[in-house]
């Protein structure tokens, strides 16, 4: 490791758990990667009317532990071995009591891929089998461990005999849906119907049912396949073995007959229609939150950033003033960018106690206590954290380099840019590297003229922009 690695990671070393391996890798928990994936699966579960999970620390601290041990060994299983180095128990189950958590069930899953966090859901949720267990109304708390590209998740079912027979369906009904876990490659079926049942199931009899094109008017090509999960969660799926058409409307039809455990036969069927279109949000699977009705900021119309503002201001990341205006060209200060990153990046609250006596107001108190508790940004001294001062392009460059670094595990390689910013040797020492970082990541551009003036302030729709390009990336 080099010697700018270890300065930077001793830098993190206050909001990082860290942990090291054998072979003297520091490797990295990152609670503000943890925040993001936890709230995703979140909108899932609401989207679909299950309750929320709640983040549990002592589960957190399981799914580290095991995420520590798989990282060391380099494995990628749901059991420990006792003579491998970071055992902390050979099932989730005993490493959730090892820290604490006394559950008797706990569900874990392992994903290791160099995707972000949403594709990683995104897989786990493009398999029916697994979806099941994601979706189940048993579970009420989540674990969450992360390093690097590796996850993991520990589920726990603290109450018994939660489930009522309730039937879940996917894609959900009326839902549009991106063609990207329909792909022809994947071997698991992806339309299915979800049977939680309050009673056990013993066996399923048959699966049957069809996926209708209403476009071209005739049924696909289909299998079936079925599968009891826990003994309470029956799986019915259809594969078309090809990926489906954009822009097309489909019906599903799924007819589960199965016997309980006390020996008495049902059914279970649905119809429902779903879309498929290639416009959907490439970032999930389907429109998993209502649709929201599009707003504009009135005097964006024709700026060069006018989709990007309108789509923060759709998504309540920006407020306009009472006449729906934005001051789109003016300098961004420290506050409202702290308020920008927490609600783009949807932190959920730390419970900082930090207080900067500047700041006046306890919104924006909470938005600069925040940004210290998770070392986005600091106080220009102890207790002072410059609230209305401006932000100028080289100090935007750091703080989006420090988050993108931190949400994916993983340090930017910084090319050399001198060539293209001809001022980078106006940019101070403390900023220079993630000026180029910003530059090598296509964080941060140059100003028309190709310079990157890093003296000079971000203005708001610079703010916007750049934190957009930041969450396409985390």
């Amino acid at each position: 490791m080099n010697r700018y690695c270890k300065i930077l990671l001793l830098m993190f070393f206050t909001l990082l758990c860290v942990h090291t391996d054998s072979f003297g890798t520091e490797v990295t928990t990152l609670p503000l990667n943890r925040n993001a994936v936890f709230n995703y699966i979140n909108d899932y579960r609401s989207y679909f009317g299950i309750e929320k999970l709640s983040l549990d620390d002592r589960l957190n601290k399981a799914a580290d532990s095991h995420a520590v041990y798989l990282k060391t060994n380099t494995l990628l299983t749901i059991e420990e071995e006792k003579e491998k180095k970071g055992f902390t128990g050979t099932y989730p189950w005993n490493r959730a009591s090892y820290y604490g958590f006394d559950s008797a069930s706990v569900y874990e899953e392992v994903k290791k891929d160099s995707k972000n966090y949403r594709r990683i859901v995104m897989d786990i949720m493009s398999d029916p089998i697994k979806r099941a267990q994601f979706l189940s109304s048993e579970y009420e708390k989540i674990g969450i461990g992360i390093i690097a590209d590796l996850y993991v998740f520990d589920f726990s079912k603290s109450k018994e005999g939660t489930l009522k027979d309730t039937l879940i369906e996917f894609p959900k009904s009326g839902s549009t849906i991106t063609n990207l876990f329909l792909d022809a490659q994947k071997s698991n079926p992806t339309v299915s119907l979800t049977l939680y049942s309050r009673d056990d199931v013993r066996e399923i009899q048959s699966v049957t049912g069809f996926i209708r094109n209403q476009k071209l008017g005739r049924n696909e090509q289909v299998t079936f396949s079925s599968q009891i999960v826990n003994k309470n969660k029956v799986v019915g799926s259809i594969s078309t073995g090809k990926a489906l058409s954009f822009n097309t409307e489909y019906t599903a039809s799924i007819s589960i007959i199965y016997v309980t455990a006390s020996n008495i036969k049902k059914t279970v069927e649905k119809v429902w229609n779903f879309k498929i279109d290639i416009e959907a949000n490439q970032d999930t699977l389907f429109t998993y939150k209502p649709i929201k009705s599009v707003k504009t900021v009135k005097n964006a119309k024709d700026h060069w950033a006018e989709d990007v503002i309108n789509s923060f201001y759709t998504n309540d990341y920006i407020r306009v003033d009472a006449n729906g205006n934005y001051s789109i060209d003016q300098p961004m200060n420290r506050i409202e960018f702290a308020e920008m990153i927490f609600r783009a990046l949807e932190l959920t609250s730390s419970g900082s106690k930090k207080s900067f006596i500047d700041v006046i107001g306890d919104e924006k108190q909470r938005y600069a206590n925040e940004m210290y508790q998770y070392n986005i940004m600091q106080g220009v001294s102890d207790n002072e954290f410059s609230p209305n001062t401006n932000l100028t392009r080289e100090e935007a460059a750091v703080i989006v380099v420090n988050i993108l670094e931190k949400t994916t595990g993983k340090l930017i390689i910084a090319q050399d840019k001198q060539q293209i910013f001809t001022d980078l040797l106006d940019c101070q020492v403390w900023s220079r590297e993630s000026v180029k970082k910003a530059a090598s990541s296509g964080l941060m551009k140059g100003r028309e003229d190709g310079i990157f003036y890093p003296k000079q302030v971000l203005t708001k729709a610079e703010a916007i922009t750049l934190l957009y390009r930041l969450i396409r990336m985390v």
